[in-house]
């Protein structure tokens, strides 16, 4: 029994460190169309969140 409650601790927990390992913040998400050079989906990730940015310098260089 106490076995068996560790390995579902472990699996849950492994799972919650990879769901929320995955989110990105704007920033990061347009820091990385612009490395890219996806224009398309900088400029889909602007018009969509752009006023969410954290990082004052990435607002003119997405624009």
């Amino acid at each position: 029994m106490t076995i068996r409650r560790i390995s579902i601790t472990f699996v849950a927990l492994l799972f919650a460190t990879i769901s929320f390992g995955q989110v990105k913040s704007i920033d990061e998400r347009i820091g990385e169309a612009m490395n890219g050079s996806n224009w398309a989906e900088l400029r889909s990730l602007y018009m969509s969140d752009g006023k969410n940015l954290q990082t004052p310098f990435l607002k003119p260089l997405s624009k």
